[in-house]
């Protein structure tokens, strides 16, 4: 029984020990100099300057896009040489909605839609028919051409000979059914400049083929400004967003994996309080705002809920902010007309 006794209180001793995590994840005293000097406001800060990032004052401005007017976000990218971006989103009615921006941030097209979109190149491809991408304005929806193969392997040749080509198949092609054992797939292709689609069982031939996409340029966290090295800077250096100061209010310890833990994941030496963030343009401010319950890392100085996305060929930023309540988007956009 002693046995067992010692055996139990090593193992919760090592549970311990492990659930503090690394020792220079341990609290500082929170009166400590260094925490008091950090925690004093820049000169000339006035927080009053500073709203709410959902507030009207920054959503209503001519020069932000408030991004939660399409739906809940998604994700986005970018046709690089068109300088055109587009960002999915999802709505409560199963409707989805792809946006797409110009340079400047303007809207330039929306498509709704439901099931699957295939981005391959300047074109975005549905179960029914296609959209074209144009440097300043999107296309109609438009139809395929449909296509007569006299075998599989002639579809074969003809998708090899396509310039591009991908398949829509189970629920994404109409009529398919598994109660009826219904099981076709569409064939879509680029074939002799023209998009073709061919219809086939599944069970005669199937092909998937890949296709590539662009991410914007991501930042994730912003650093307080006196720290240079780490600044949150887009495109050139014409953006970049600052922590101008966060007034700490509540320290939370790190620690460890715990043991049982299914993801094995640690939490970090952080502070909750409020940031003051600045948007500058060159070295000029252009924006300003604060959120609440925010959190900064112990021992980077770092925002970690806070994420920038932009490219140097666009002049607007994506500023994103996850929490525990969900995650809120807002493009910045300072040259827009």
């Amino acid at each position: 029984m002693k046995k067992i006794l010692i055996i139990f209180a090593s193992v919760a001793a090592l549970a311990a020990m492990l659930s503090l995590g690394d020792p220079e994840n341990l609290p500082w005293p929170a009166s400590s100099d260094a925490w008091i000097e950090k925690d004093v406001p820049p000169e000339n800060f006035d927080p009053a300057a500073y709203p709410e990032l959902t507030s009207a004052s920054v959503c209503q401005r001519d020069d932000v896009l408030d991004l939660r007017r399409f739906g809940q976000l998604s994700e986005y990218s970018v046709i690089r040489d068109l300088g055109v971006s587009y960002f999915y989103f999802h709505t409560e009615d199963e409707i989805n909605k792809l946006v797409f921006l110009d340079r400047t941030g303007e809207v330039i097209g929306v498509i709704d839609y439901r099931g699957r979109l295939v981005h391959i190149g300047h074109f975005f491809l549905a179960n029914d028919g296609y959209y074209q991408i144009r440097d300043g304005d999107i296309s109609t929806h438009r139809p395929y051409q449909d296509a007569e193969v006299s075998s599989v392997q002639a579809l074969r040749h003809m998708i090899n000979e396509s310039d591009a080509n991908t398949t829509f198949y189970r629920q994404d092609v109409p009529g398919n059914s598994r109660d009826e054992g219904i099981d076709n797939v569409l064939h879509v292709m680029f074939h002799q400049g023209v998009w073709k689609s061919v219809k086939t069982s599944y069970k005669d031939y199937f092909e998937m083929s890949g296709f590539s996409f662009e991410r914007l340029d991501t930042q994730y966290g912003v650093a307080r400004s006196s720290n240079s090295d780490a600044q949150s800077k887009i495109f050139g250096n014409l953006l970049h967003l600052e922590l101008t100061f966060f007034h700490r209010k509540d320290y939370v310890r790190g620690r460890g994996p715990v043991i049982g833990s299914p993801t094995g994941s640690s939490i970090p030496a952080h502070w909750r309080g409020t940031g003051y963030y600045t948007v500058f343009m060159g070295d000029q401010p252009a924006l300003r705002f604060r959120i609440e319950n925010d959190i900064e890392q112990a021992f980077s100085e770092t925002a970690r809920d806070l994420m920038t996305s932009g490219g140097k060929d666009l002049d607007f930023i994506v500023i994103e902010h996850h929490s525990y309540r969900g995650k809120y988007a807002i493009l910045f956009r300072p040259l827009f007309h």
